[in-house]
């Protein structure tokens, strides 16, 4: 789940910017860095929504949440390119869209380790062999999405629709095989 969630996250907020220059929005810099910020920006006010939110939502339906979240905004972003509208800032569906995927991603990590905590004993070996996990694709991330972002940029939401599906497939496989103990 961690190995794919945080390549997923890396991945978007390293190459959003490169996408919406190299896609059919064909952004200027200026614009992709605003719509970098736009990311940034939902990233961090949901999350500080979240600790009031807290109290109200377990982990595991922030996660379901998040999940739902990211899709529908990865599938937002990825159906505005069809558009007529290639102003990239103007494209309310890419706006939409970049404000959901930064609003699944800002509490999906401390869920996932508050549900572990819930489930398993956090010691500080595994939570060690937890964030080494995060890292793992780490290395391959510029091979994946660099090489192909100039030809194919659409690529990065292959990817992230790639990492959200094992993301989820994994998530329901612990829930299932812990629902069966």
């Amino acid at each position: 789940i961690l190995c794919f969630y945080d390549g997923f996250e890396g991945l978007t907020f390293e190459y959003l910017s490169s996408f919406l220059i190299f896609s059919p929005f064909a952004s200027s810099e200026a614009a992709a860095a605003r719509m970098s910020s736009i990311l940034s920006g939902s990233y961090t006010l949901v999350r500080g929504v979240a600790i009031v939110v807290v109290r109200w939502m377990s982990p595991k339906s922030f996660i379901i949440l998040d999940t739902l979240l990211m899709f529908v905004g990865v599938t937002l972003v990825y159906y505005s390119m069809d558009s007529t509208d290639t102003d990239a800032e103007n494209n309310i569906g890419l706006v939409i869209g970049i404000i959901l995927w930064g609003a699944g991603m800002s509490t999906f990590l401390p869920s996932i380790y508050s549900y572990l905590e819930e489930h398993i004993r956090m010691t500080d070996n595994v939570c060690s062999i937890l964030h080494f996990s995060c890292a793992i694709l780490t290395p391959f991330e510029p091979i994946l999405i660099g090489k192909f972002l100039l030809t194919l940029p659409e690529i990065l939401l292959y990817v992230c629709y790639a990492s959200l599906a094992i993301t989820a497939v994994a998530f329901s496989a612990f829930e299932c095989t812990k629902s069966l103990s």
